[in-house]
């Protein structure tokens, strides 16, 4: 049975292309420590783990090499959904355990599997999304791996992953906001320099699970004080860097991440660690936020190809667009779904929304003339029944501000350049609104668009 999971992984890693710097030393570390896992190395297993605990050592970007020991083991159940498959995985993890008793590393390793073979069963869905046969496999891996890892405390604490993975546990038994910040505060008293430890923090604050966008800076706020004297303002880049990857994408600051301290983080982040993935990531971030200054030298920073996860997967889609735009006079602006580096002919916007029991899609096409078309479908879950409105309208930029104004509404939508900020009326009138913006002081007029066919609304 070893042999043949053993294969079957290298066939998996075989398969996967070389990468550059970080990404390239983050393959290599997972089947390093795979195969060791596979192959049942525990004494090899064990002398690793205690050295990177010892001296905390970090990869080329700074995560933690502890970090990359544990992923590169639970690397070997990604993505399976065979039983037997993890049942042996969890009897090799145990034989680990037993062998060494006394072994941080196997505790939270062991441990670790069973919350992921929980995962496996619940999935990052919606809650109403994920099958009811399923809630109770994930709940009993949770109490197993909670059981298991208290009993084992007093042995596997001395391992920040102990932490992670309690954590990750109060995540998905929905730990009552106390608990959760008795766990975090005892956390960080013992381990304050471990990355993943806040990012399992982050996981549980998230609006999608128990918290809010400003739960989030707050607490990025408590991170920054807990390792200031190494980290200067690393942790708040990092930890809005991680809550992009797992939650807002390129909707960072739709977040309240402040551009300021994100960007005094990241200057914090590159002086230790001048990775090209580190500086790929930033200049996305620079972009993102609109700052023409930040963007043009930090992708002036990166020597090579752009790494095209640090992109949003597409390094020829903003990277080719984000350096077209510090070339440029031209403003770029971010709206409330995605970055546009150049507005006219190019910009699509559909999402999806619930609110109140409707369901929404949106299609909006900008276009060069100046003019707006969107198509917005309307479901009514309760009754089942689909709505189509069609609207038209105009658009802008003025003063820094993206503005549109649709025969469907009676104010004008605006976007502000950079954080979202609150245009202020200063007059109306049927046709044409005045409005001021807040930071600026500036004053710009928008029209009313008026169009032959007025909003319609049809039952199909």
């Amino acid at each position: 049975m070893c042999k043949k999971l053993l294969a079957a992984f290298l066939l998996l890693i075989s398969a996967t292309p070389l990468l550059a710097g970080e990404l390239e030393e983050r393959a290599a570390y997972n089947k390093r420590f795979s195969t060791m896992f596979i192959e049942e190395q525990f004494g090899a297993l064990d002398n690793t783990a205690d050295e990177y605990r010892a001296d905390g050592s970090r990869s080329s970007s700074g995560l933690w090499m502890l970090t990359h020991f544990y992923a590169g083991i639970g690397s070997v159940t990604n993505g399976v959904q065979d039983e037997t498959y993890w049942k042996n995985i969890e009897s090799k993890a145990l034989r680990w355990a037993a062998s060494n008793p006394n072994s941080p590393a196997a505790i939270n390793a062991y441990a670790r599997i069973l919350i992921d073979h929980g995962w496996k069963f619940r999935g990052g869905a919606w809650a109403n999304q994920v099958p009811k046969e399923n809630w109770k496999p994930f709940y009993e891996h949770l109490a197993k791996a909670k059981e298991y890892l208290l009993q084992n405390k007093r042995v596997a604490s001395v391992d920040p992953r102990w932490f992670e993975n309690m954590l990750t546990i109060a995540r998905g038994e929905g730990w009552d906001r106390k608990l959760f910040d008795a766990l975090a505060a005892e956390a960080v008293s013992k381990h304050p320099y471990f990355y993943q430890m806040y990012f399992s923090a982050i996981d549980y604050l998230v609006p999608k699970w128990n918290g809010s966008k400003e739960e989030i800076e707050t607490f990025a706020n408590f991170a920054v004080e807990q390792t200031t004297a190494k980290e200067g303002m690393g942790m708040y880049a990092r930890i809005y860097w991680y809550a992009s990857q797992t939650y807002y994408n390129v909707d960072l600051f739709e977040s309240d991440v402040d551009w300021d301290k994100m960007k005094r983080g990241i200057d914090d982040v590159l002086a230790r660690y001048p990775d090209a993935w580190n500086i790929n990531n930033f200049a996305f971030f620079a972009c993102l936020s609109g700052d023409k200054q930040k963007t043009t030298e930090l992708i002036g920073k990166i020597t090579g190809p752009p790494i095209a996860r640090a992109w949003n997967g597409s390094e020829y889609h903003y990277y080719e667009r984000c350096k077209a735009w510090t070339q440029s006079s031209r403003r770029l602006f971010r709206t409330d779904t995605q970055l546009t580096g150049q507005l006219v002919g190019q910009w699509q916007k559909v999402r999806l929304l619930e609110n109140e029991g409707k369901m929404y899609l949106q299609n909006i096409s900008i276009k060069s003339d100046g003019t707006i078309e969107a198509t917005e479908s309307q479901y009514d879950i309760k009754n089942r029944e689909p709505i189509q409105f069609t609207w038209r309208g105009n658009w802008g930029v003025t003063d820094g501000m993206f503005w549109y104004i649709t025969s469907a509404s009676d104010q004008p939508q605006t976007v502000p350049v950079g954080k979202r900020l609150d245009a202020t009326m200063v007059s109306a009138s049927r046709d044409e609104w005045v409005m001021i913006d807040p930071v600026t002081r500036q004053k710009f007029r928008a029209r009313r668009v008026t169009t032959d066919k007025e909003t319609s609304a049809t039952r199909r």
